[in-house]
């Protein structure tokens, strides 16, 4: 499910919104949602550097 997020995010298919109602679903970790988006659930932004 998270390499298919993951895909869905980059190409634009997938918002944000939805990620986060994966996340409360318990289809990807909030962990995964950060490495997804770059940010954490709250909005706020992860240097690329940590992310990683």
């Amino acid at each position: 499910m998270f390499k298919s997020l993951q895909e869905r995010y980059q190409k634009n298919w997938c918002r944000k919104d939805q990620l986060q109602r994966f996340v409360e679903l318990g289809a990807i970790t909030e962990e995964q949602y950060t490495l997804i988006t770059g940010e954490t659930m709250d909005g706020e932004k992860i240097p690329a550097e940590e992310a990683e």
